[in-house]
């Protein structure tokens, strides 16, 4: 037997990827998408799993003793399986707790990266330290915006973060459609804990406005169905408003659409309105004209990585005036798509070969 040719076959390297995976929520899973389909880019001669479920699970994604369990073991068979863990997608250093701190503490001799992820900004002292912790034991490290590496400096580390920008870049499941609608889609988001009565205003009054030179449609999309980042109820409240303002309205769910259509139904829209940063970057990467509600750093500190902070608006800002200006063609972010998606092959390649 030609033992040389049968370990050349044989992979290398066991990569667990590890995220905020099975419950349910479209960018995260979106990730998962990413990671599967361009494993090759990012860890050649690998094998690659995640060890979650490859949905949503009410079991998995419960907050009860069942849930934290399946989650703890998941863990435990990743950690006794792969050579390398890999934090790939999401803004997960803020803190680190839960699974994540247990994992770091059972770590014997993993290799440790953490890809597309945004640093901060942290929960406090102790968050800090915790992140800087974990940052001690990562070999390879990839963040979404140049404001992650501003933070990274705050903290004694001896990894060098390299901007790569979303994860999801990489992915050929995002990308321009060749046939637009006349559809405006609105992404809300319970964990902006937005007001009913304002959401309803907000989006009502820019679509009064845009509608004055040309009629859209408006679909609501929920692109979270889990636990109390459940966009449902939300979705339907606003649904329900616009309606009674007289606008033609449907409703849509990532959870009943999957990627690919929800993929479509974002690149195919003649605009995109979103509280979910993944609403909007799915729209940038296919050039759908995007505002972004900027109630997280990650959405401003997206806005800022590629010129385009006039199309984020707070919490509370009227949409009207950024959604006329999205409409007549006025706002337009200055780092086109093509060069995000360069700049994220280029990163997360050459970290590959480290």
């Amino acid at each position: 037997m030609d033992t040389s040719r049968r370990s050349e076959r044989r992979p290398i390297r066991r990569v667990q990827a590890v995220g905020a995976y099975g419950f349910g929520n479209f960018g995260d899973q979106l990730f998962v998408e990413t990671v599967q389909r361009h494993a090759a880019t990012l860890w050649p001669n690998a094998t690659v799993r995640t060890f979650a479920p490859a949905g949503r699970s009410r079991l998995y994604a419960s907050s009860r003793w069942y849930g934290q369990a399946a989650r703890l073991g998941a863990a435990a068979v990743g950690l006794a399986w792969a050579d390398t863990i890999a934090v790939c997608g999401g803004s997960v250093l803020q803190d680190v707790g839960g699974v994540a701190r247990l994992r770091q503490r059972a770590l014997r001799g993993q290799r440790v990266e953490a890809l597309g992820v945004s640093v901060g900004p942290f929960n406090g002292t102790g968050a800090a330290q915790r992140v800087e912790s974990f940052l001690a034991h990562v070999d390879r490290l990839v963040v979404r915006d140049p404001a992650s590496v501003q933070r990274l400096e705050q903290l004694s580390h001896t990894t060098t973060p390299v901007v790569g920008g979303d994860l999801v870049a990489l992915n050929g499941l995002v990308q321009p459609e060749t046939e637009r609608s006349d559809t405006i889609v609105i992404c809300p988001s319970a964990a902006a804990q937005s007001d009913l009565e304002l959401l309803t205003r907000q989006a009502g009054d820019a679509v009064d406005e845009v509608n004055r030179s040309e009629p859209h449609r408006v679909t609501v999309l929920a692109m979270s169905s889990q636990g109390t980042s459940d966009d449902g109820p939300l979705c339907a409240g606003l649904a329900s408003g616009l309606s009674d303002r007289g606008i033609d309205v449907d409703l849509a769910s990532f959870a009943d659409l999957g990627l690919s259509q929800t993929c479509r139904l974002l690149a195919s829209s003649a605009m995109v309105w979103s509280q979910r940063l993944h609403g909007a970057i799915v729209a940038y990467l296919s050039d759908v004209p995007f505002m972004l509600v900027g109630h997280h750093a990650k959405c401003r500190d997206f806005g800022s990585d590629i010129g385009a902070d006039q199309q984020i608006v707070a919490l509370d800002e009227p949409w009207a005036p950024v959604a006329a200006a999205l409409a007549d063609g006025s706002f337009r972010p200055h780092m086109g798509s093509d060069a995000y998606r360069d700049r994220a092959r280029g990163a997360y390649a050459a970290a590959s070969a480290d």
